[in-house]
């Protein structure tokens, strides 16, 4: 389980909605599966319907969270008119990554789509597959 304060749910919910209609996404990173760090990113698909994430901004993120003595331990993404469960886009894109062979890394679709009623959803991506994981709140 994640654990995630209250204030980096909302920067991530702030940099969502500045982003949309576009897709964000984003890095966090933890201690303890305590989550401690958001890192924003840029989509370079610069779309509605998936992201990607550049080398350049993966390597920033990567060394500036294990710097500081964490680990990634989540990517997250928008979903901005659809429910936040991965796409099949989504499922081939955590397949493609070598975050993939860690069981405990975690894909993070906030749901956009009522800005009154905004969602957020914790995943294990596995092969051809997810499972929604728990995600807490504090």
């Amino acid at each position: 389980m994640l654990i995630i304060p209250q204030t980096i749910i909302d920067a991530m919910f702030t940099h969502g909605y500045k982003q949309k209609p576009l897709e964000c996404c984003g890095f966090l990173g933890a201690n303890d599966r305590q989550v401690k760090v958001m890192i924003p990113a840029y989509n370079v698909d610069q779309s509605t319907m998936t992201f990607a994430i550049g080398p350049k901004a993966t390597e920033y993120a990567y060394r500036r969270i294990e710097d500081a003595g964490m680990e990634v331990v989540a990517i997250f993404h928008s979903h901005t008119e659809s429910s936040p469960v991965p796409s099949i886009a989504d499922v081939v894109q955590a397949n493609q990554s070598i975050a993939s062979i860690d069981p405990d890394f975690r894909w993070i679709i906030m749901g956009l789509r009522d800005p009154d009623k905004p969602l957020i959803h914790a995943y294990h991506i596995g092969k051809n597959d997810y499972t929604e994981t728990e995600l807490k709140i504090q």
